[in-house]
């Protein structure tokens, strides 16, 4: 017999089930007791479908054993990789099938206490859709609706937000043009998310590996990060329109750049467009306020450029003066003080796959980030 009692304990709302220690349940996308953070979309009734990293589905139980069934959709020659957290800890990492599949998370919590078990999607759009279909859960006690943190984090960017090949530790002395493997990125341990983590906040990450603010790590200039913001699926046709007001974002962070710059190492050299670059910067600083206008921003430089590469091109230089200008405009055009600057130093000696930065840096990164956030006393 299940019994669900209904206790409105301040703004928590708990709903507590009953079961006998023999008793399954399933708990689907759309239970109120699944927190979903990240852009989901319904495509097959029953499931959720979604690509961004940082994606993740969170329960609180007191069951023995919880188990989750996903499959690939699509894919790029990749698997999709995910972290199972229990009680904030990661416990171990699943590489997705492309066949549906129900992947064991934990079989052994103590029932007599409350857990909080979470799947949460390491790997970036690029790699491919996935689809949730629900938890399954064995010798349940309680299930209760998870706290959800008042303040929301969004992060915008592209390979360095997605964590892009963090996982692995590479000198100079080793190949670091490696090219992307999946099972090396890992958004968990990216500095959006820590800094989440740390300070309590949601998250949600919209960000892409070689996309850029005005043109992209190829030169194209189609594709990029302010045309593929509001889709849930970048790499679809017609993308899935996400529901931008359902996730109010307290904080944004825009790490963009790097990829537009490139082409100044280019031979022969590509030269950044500046007009083009603070155009389309100022354009879509006021998209994003017009959506979201009790937001912050913190348009952030730095991480993986530098004066010194290329040579004579003195990039990290000119990406700062234009930021700036794209932040004094935006605060004169609302006449307010809600677009700020931060500079990420420049990761050396250990790098992660293509010179990106490894969880180490990363942990740096969140460190400044945090900071960054908390001196705006939200």
């Amino acid at each position: 017999m299940r019994v669900i009692v209904s206790l409105g304990i301040s703004v928590l709302f708990l709903v507590v089930l009953a079961f006998s220690s023999d008793d399954k349940l399933i708990l689907k996308p759309n239970d109120e007791r699944v927190f979903i953070q990240g852009r989901v979309l319904e495509i097959v009734k029953g499931s959720v479908d979604f690509a961004y990293p940082g994606v993740s589905f969170e329960i609180k139980v007191r069951a023995k054993k919880v188990s989750a069934t996903l499959e690939d959709v699509s894919s790029n020659n990749h698997n999709n990789y995910f972290n199972v957290v229990v009680d904030g800890k990661v416990v171990k990492t699943l590489q997705m099938s492309k066949e549906k599949k129900t992947y064991l998370l934990v079989d052994d919590l103590d029932e007599s206490v409350n857990h909080t078990v979470k799947l949460f999607k390491r790997t970036e759009a690029l790699v491919g859709t996935t689809r949730f279909y629900g938890f399954e859960l064995e010798e349940v006690k309680a299930v209760e609706i998870v706290k959800k943190p008042s303040k929301k984090l969004l992060v915008i960017g592209d390979s360095f937000s997605c964590g892009y090949g963090n996982g692995v530790e590479l000198t100079e002395s080793d190949n670091l043009n490696t090219g992307f493997h999946a099972e090396n990125e890992d958004n968990y341990n990216a500095y959006g998310a820590i800094s989440a983590r740390k300070l309590d906040f949601q998250y949600q990450c919209v960000a892409y590996s070689g996309r850029g603010m005005y043109r992209n790590f190829d030169l194209s200039t189609t594709g990029t990060v302010p045309e593929l913001f509001s889709h849930v699926f970048p790499d679809n046709e017609h993308g899935g329109d996400a529901n931008l007001k359902s996730y109010l974002p307290d904080v944004i962070v825009i790490n963009l750049g790097t990829n537009d710059f490139f082409g100044e190492s280019r031979n022969p050299v590509e030269e950044v467009d500046s007009a083009a670059f603070v155009g389309t910067y100022i354009a879509f600083l006021n998209s994003l306020e017009k959506t979201y206008p009790k937001a912050n921003f913190i348009c952030i430089a730095g991480g993986m450029m530098s004066d010194n590469w290329p040579t004579g091109r003195y990039t990290l230089t000119k990406i700062k003066t234009y930021i700036n200008e794209v932040i004094a405009v935006s605060n004169s055009k609302t006449q307010s003080t809600k677009f700020h600057f931060l500079e990420f130093p420049n990761h050396n000696t250990i790098f992660g796959e293509d010179w990106h930065p490894t969880v180490k840096w990363h942990l740096t990164y969140s460190d400044l980030l945090t900071k960054k956030i908390e001196s705006l006393n939200l």
